[in-house]
This record gives C-alpha cells, structure tokens and sequence, in this order.
C-alpha cells in the first residue's frame, strides 16, 4: 500500500505560529506549502503593477475573492499549484484558511485526506509577537501600534477563530513553544 496523503490546512490569527509551524513541517517532513498570501499576490498581480502591496491590502482582495466566489480562490490556487503532480507527492500544507467556506471547498474536493488544525492565541502574546516581527522593526511604537490595529480591524481577521469548532486538532500556543506545536501536530499524523 502507498504512503498516505496528508492536506494539512492551518487557520489562526496573526502571529499564531501558523508559518512558524509551516517551515518545520516542509524542512523534516516535506510538506509541499501553498500559501494563500502567495496566493494572493499572484491574484494581486493580474490587478497591479509595480511595488508589493502591504497586508490590509492583501485582507481586502482576499475578502473580494472570497465574496466573489464564496472562498473557492484557495483550491483554486491549490490546484494550480499541485494539481498536475498531485499523485507523485504525500504531504501538503495550506497556510492558511481565513473563512470556513475555504475549508469546506478543500474537504469537498479532497475528501478524508483534508485535515484542519487551528492555532491559537491569548490576545496579549499575539500583540507581542508581532511588535518582534522583522517586518515592522524599522517603524516607530506608533507606527507599529497603528498596524496591529488595522490588521486586528479586518472583518475576516475578528472572526477568524471561529474556524476552531470545525478544526480537527486545536493548539493553543500561548502554553508552549514553537517546538512542542511542531510536535503535538507530527504526533497527531503519526509522523514521528
């Protein structure tokens, strides 16, 4: 018998650990990565020209999207991605999903192989964390202040944590570092 296939699909909000996560998964276990913010620019692309969008630009043509064609645009990416070698590889990874309906078209398309894990967060260590990202280092306090707070705004962004009652596996990461979450999920999956 082959080796079993595995769609991993990661929900949670900003600054969970989901790409953190991501990364150990594709460098111990090869997980091919799709990942709907690369996604987003590529669909970004076909609308813009010139210098790279910044995230509140990407959560409004991803609300467009999922609006537009009820949240179908991450299969589709996926299946751009992966479609034509779909059989030569096992593990895949989509980081992430933002509304139930993305998840529902990837368990109607791929059926029992579809697995949902949500990562979560208290509220203060998301904060914190991302006042360490690289990508802000450069702004002031304010600055920063102002685009958590812009971010945290988005609609789909509040509501994102409701994706934790469809989830297979829920992993709060306040209570444990990035390795244990790469652990309790390559444990769920019998990688280990």
């Amino acid at each position: 018998m082959g080796e079993r296939k595995i769609i991993l699909v990661l929900s949670g909000e900003i600054c969970t650990g989901k790409s953190t996560l991501s990364e150990k998964l594709k460098s111990h276990y090869s997980f091919l990565h799709c990942k709907t913010r690369d996604g987003l620019s590529y669909y970004a692309d076909q609308k813009l020209k010139g210098a790279p969008p910044e995230r509140d630009f990407y959560q409004k043509l991803g609300e467009e999207l999922d609006i537009a064609g009820g949240g179908k645009w991450v299969l589709d990416y996926f299946q751009y991605l992966y479609e034509e070698n779909f059989a030569q590889n096992s593990y895949y990874l989509i980081d992430s999903a933002r509304i139930l309906k993305q998840i529902q078209h990837i368990r109607d398309a791929y059926s029992y192989v579809v697995y949902h894990v949500h990562l979560e967060a208290s509220a203060a260590t998301l904060e914190d964390r991302f006042y360490k990202r690289g990508e802000i280092q450069g702004l002031s306090k304010e600055e920063q202040q102002e685009k958590y707070r812009k971010y945290k705004s988005d609609m789909t962004e509040q509501k994102v944590n409701d994706l934790r009652q469809e989830a297979d596996l829920i992993i709060n990461t306040d209570r444990c570092n990035d390795n244990d979450v790469f652990i309790q999920v390559a444990s769920f999956f019998r990688l280990l």
